[in-house]
């Protein structure tokens, strides 16, 4: 079995943004890596997998789950 990346290698603190006190969490570095992406969609769908999904639901714009749709 292939061993999982360490998926925290691939988001950055960033600290007091947008305003002091917050710590902003950047996973652009997940996005530009092809091989942590698929980690971490993987490792997102693996509770769902084998069951029956009628509907997604996503906190922010449209098509922000529909990676993990495909994984279902």
């Amino acid at each position: 079995m292939e061993q999982k990346l360490r998926l925290e290698k691939f988001i950055r603190d960033i600290p007091d943004w947008p305003v002091k006190g917050i710590l902003f969490r950047d996973i652009t570095p997940l996005l530009g890596d092809t091989e942590a992406f698929c980690c971490a969609l993987d490792q997102m769908a693996e509770p769902f997998k084998g069951r029956h999904i009628d509907c997604w639901a996503a906190s922010r714009g449209p098509g922000d789950a529909s990676f993990l749709q495909e994984q279902s």
